[in-house]
C-alpha cells in the first residue's frame, strides 16, 4: 500500500520554555498524548542544551546551521551594541 521511504521522515517541535514538561519525560499528572506517541516512535532528546541566550537566537541557530550573531540576531534590548569596555567602565 505505501512505497517505503528512502529518507526519514523529520518532524522537529519547539516550544518556548517548554523545558521537560511532557509525559514522554516522565512527568506525572500531564495529559500529552499525541506528543508522548510521537516521542514514543520517534527520537527522544534527553540530553540537549542551548547555547545561546535568547529564544529566537536559538531557533535560527536551528533553521540554519549558523551561529546567531551571522545574522545579527541578538538585537534585543539587553544585547549592548557597539560597547566596549571603556564605555562601560567610563
Amino acid at each position: 500500500m505505501y512505497k517505503k521511504l528512502k529518507r526519514p521522515i523529520i518532524v522537529l517541535i519547539t516550544c518556548l520554555d517548554l523545558g521537560i514538561h511532557l509525559g514522554s519525560y516522565g512527568i506525572p499528572n500531564l495529559n500529552t498524548p499525541t506528543l508522548d506517541n510521537l516521542a514514543k516512535k520517534g527520537l527522544l532528546f534527553r540530553n540537549s542544551f542551548a547555547t545561546n541566550p535568547g529564544c529566537s537566537s536559538n531557533r535560527t541557530t536551528i533553521a540554519t546551521g549558523n551561529d546567531p550573531l551571522y545574522f545579527a540576531q541578538i538585537q534585543s534590548p539587553h544585547y549592548l551594541k557597539n560597547i566596549n569596555i571603556l564605555k562601560i567602565f567610563n
